[in-house]
């Protein structure tokens, strides 16, 4: 094998395709089926809750997904499960244009959400960790987990044009289109799923990672630690807060004074300011180390929270709170596969990161039910916020926690 020493290290086409990917397709699932909402149910004279079921079949089949993308990703390889998810998505999105029943927005939800895990968040993450050692990998992960932020905006533009130009199951079609001729092919003939296969090492290593890139510990043996399972607690707090703040921040702003144009102004820029954030945090963890990154990660969450609390009374400090989630709400995305890495090595990686997002999928299922719940009760977010104040707290606490075998490593 040879050592990088001349143009450009083919792991940076990896970031590149993996960026494109969350973009496209994480984007596609996650960030813009709101879109849809109105003009599917004003077309199939359905109500928005009913419709909304769909959402929670796709949440519900990425917890599932994320059980065995890891798995299969062992078993079959990344380039094999990435392209089979890839078209599963592709079908699951021209599906929806073809509905006439709610039931069938059901099933392809469900299709969606099972596919989602193995063509984005656990294939990038592994090939990451492949083509990226200690000293680069965080900076590599959050450029490219910083595409869905990225690609929602892009998409979100392109999409609405659609609808309102020409119809939303015109909209559905395109969106499967240009995953299935842009993203196919780029796993085809873009993914190497390991450096070795081009005569390369892993760009970042430092001398001390040479063992521990080919052994750490077996899937079985973390899932009967307590390390494990108090970091998957802690992703999935930390999860659970951030997807109450996406879904309800623009309802409270308005709640508390903010036009309704404002709120979905504010809150724009807050989701996209997380591709700032996301190579932030990356580098944060890169340069400080994971302890430290991660404490100042759930630290501007907490903050955030708190200076949330307080914006009812002074609206001028709601761009402190932006700041703030900025940094904070990247975390949940950037840093899980960095821990598992770290703290479990990478015999069983796939399989540990894919558990890992079960916790994400979780938190995005019962923040922002619990969040709405709270509401409906209290006439108000305050108690909820206070709440998530909390968690957040109890979520530095353990990830100083169970990080703490990673200070040998600073």
């Amino acid at each position: 094998m040879k050592e990088h020493t001349r143009g450009l290290y083919y792991g940076w086409w990896i970031v590149v395709s993996g960026f494109l990917i969350m973009a496209l397709v994480y984007a596609s699932v996650v960030s813009c089926q709101g879109l849809f909402i109105k003009p599917v149910t004003e077309d199939l004279g359905i109500d928005r809750a009913s419709f909304a079921i769909s959402t929670a079949c796709m949440a519900l089949g990425l917890i599932v997904g994320s059980l065995f993308a890891g798995r299969l990703i062992q078993k079959l390889g990344v380039r094999v499960v990435m392209g089979i998810c890839c078209l599963l998505v592709a079908a699951s999105l021209f599906g929806f244009s073809l509905c006439r029943a709610v039931w069938q927005f059901y099933l392809f939800g469900a299709l969606s959400g099972l596919a989602l895990p193995g063509i984005t968040t656990i294939p990038v993450s592994v090939l990451v960790n492949h083509w990226f050692g200690k000293q680069k990998k965080g900076l590599a992960m959050s450029l490219v987990f910083a595409g869905s932020g990225v690609g929602g905006m892009l998409l979100t533009v392109l999409l609405n044009n659609i609808i309102n130009r020409f119809h939303w199951r015109t909209a559905y079609q395109i969106n499967a289109v240009l995953i299935a001729v842009i993203v196919l092919p780029l796993i085809l003939f873009l993914i190497v799923e390991t450096p070795a296969r081009k005569g390369l090492v892993r760009l970042g290593d430092v001398p001390s990672e040479d063992q521990h890139a080919v052994t750490g510990m077996g899937a079985a043996a973390a899932k009967k630690s307590g390390v494990f399972w108090m970091l998957f607690l802690s992703v999935l707090l930390m999860s659970l807060v951030n997807a109450a703040l996406l879904n309800h921040q623009i309802p409270y702003l308005s709640d508390i004074g903010f036009s309704s144009s404002a709120s979905a102004t504010l809150g724009a820029v807050a989701v996209g300011s997380l591709t700032v954030g996301k190579i932030v945090i990356g580098t944060l963890l890169d340069r400080a180390g994971l302890i430290r990154g991660a404490f100042l990660g759930n630290l501007a969450l907490l903050l955030g929270l708190v200076i949330l609390i307080f914006v009812q009374k002074q609206h001028g400090i709601i761009w402190l709170y932006i700041i703030c989630y900025c940094l904070g709400a990247s975390l949940p995305t950037v840093a899980p596969p960095l821990f598992v890495s770290t703290l479990f090595g990478e015999r069983d990686y796939a399989d540990l990161v894919g558990l890992i997002n079960v916790s994400t999928g979780l938190g995005a299922i019962v923040g922002p039910t619990l969040c709405a719940k709270i509401f409906d009760l209290n006439g108000s977010y305050l108690a909820a916020w206070v709440l998530f104040a909390v968690l957040a707290a109890v979520t530095l606490v353990l990830q100083n926690i169970c990080l703490a075998p990673a200070r040998k490593d600073r």
